[in-house]
């Protein structure tokens, strides 16, 4: 196992939204990328609040740091994780690349504005299907358990179009 910043290496960085949801559509185990996710401790315990058993994953790495505070996020309203987590993204990018894992819209501009790739919950159920981690009744199930189950914020129109994703290549 190398570190972090081996070149070519991923470093996924999690906020508390993706974690949460897809824990609870029982997703979690096959949804996450199958490398390990920096978890900061701010959103650590955002989540450890909600659904302590979501940290269970071995892929998750609990990271005490003190993210920089950055003036370009200021336009955001983000609550202290995703201010951390993307924080913790920004000071990461010299190592590799960054990929932000987080559902919510305020924080998602934000990473496009800093132009750190993000991905959401639909986006790692459609990615783990293509990549042959599910199959794609398990993924359309917990795609359309998301607003409910999974309590994800998300319009029926969005999670029928994700589940048409499964279909294409």
């Amino acid at each position: 196992m190398g570190n972090a910043g081996v070149a070519g290496e991923m470093i996924v960085i999690a906020d508390a939204g993706p974690i949460l949801h897809l824990y609870w559509v029982d997703a979690i185990s096959w949804a996450l990328p199958p490398q390990p996710v920096d978890v900061v401790d701010e959103v650590w315990q955002e989540v450890s609040k909600h659904e302590p058993r979501a940290l269970k994953d071995s892929r998750l790495r609990r990271r005490v740091v003190t993210p920089p505070y950055l003036p370009e996020l200021s336009p955001w309203k983000l609550d202290s994780g995703e201010l951390a987590a993307l924080g913790y993204a920004v000071s990461q990018r010299h190592t590799g690349r960054v990929l932000v894992l987080c559902d919510e819209h305020e924080a998602r501009e934000a990473c496009t504005q800093l132009a750190i790739p993000v991905v959401g919950s639909v986006g790692l159920i459609v990615r783990a299907f293509h990549a042959g981690r599910v199959a794609g009744d398990v993924a359309q199930t917990a795609l359309r358990d998301l607003p409910r189950r999974g309590r994800l914020h998300i319009t029926e129109a969005l999670i029928e179009l994700a589940v048409e994703m499964l279909s294409r290549p």
